[in-house]
């Protein structure tokens, strides 16, 4: 009767761990490993599954980091590591957004105060104003320049601009 053979059988061979160049020494590690090489066809059985016996053709670099790494395509079919950069736009940006927000209340007191021209005036000045932190939080946004305040920069740019603050406002009139 045929059985299956467990790893304490006499018989029953494991596969033998290839050798690895010099330098290339196992590391045990609890760090998931970060996989930076280029797209190579792997002759296998299947698609997508590589074989036991091209193992050792698959190399791997283990990286510390305490950031999720983001990955850009090069247009040449291989995937590149680029790390975030400086978050100064996305800040930048909110401060924009902050200052849009302090000239919109600008106008709406001059508004108030029945000083129409200097109010048009100043509105108009915010409508101009909200282009910087909208574009810088978008650019912000999408490079990965500061994202979250980029993104923060963007909406409140949006709704500080004086124009849709008053299509808003005429919308929620009863």
């Amino acid at each position: 009767m045929d059985r299956e053979r467990e790893p304490g059988d006499e018989d029953f061979a494991t596969p033998a761990e290839p050798e690895r160049p010099r330098g290339f020494e196992r590391v045990d590690t609890a760090v998931s490993p970060v996989v930076v090489a280029d797209s190579v066809p792997l002759a296998t059985g299947q698609w997508g599954v590589v074989a036991v016996d091209d193992a050792e053709y698959v190399e791997a670099e283990l990286v510390e980091t305490s950031e999720i790494p983001e990955y850009t395509d090069t247009g040449t079919g291989s995937i590149r590591w680029r790390p975030p950069g400086n978050p100064l736009v996305g800040w930048l940006a909110l401060l924009a957004a902050i200052a849009l927000c302090v000239v919109t209340g600008i106008a709406v007191d001059l508004g108030a105060r029945f000083e129409y021209q200097t109010a048009w005036i100043v509105a108009w000045v915010g409508i101009g104003v909200s282009i910087i932190p909208i574009g810088a939080g978008l650019t912000a946004a999408i490079l990965n320049l500061g994202r979250v305040p980029g993104i923060i920069a963007t909406v409140v740019g949006v709704f500080a601009n004086p124009w849709i603050l008053l299509q808003v406002l005429r919308l929620l009139e009863v």
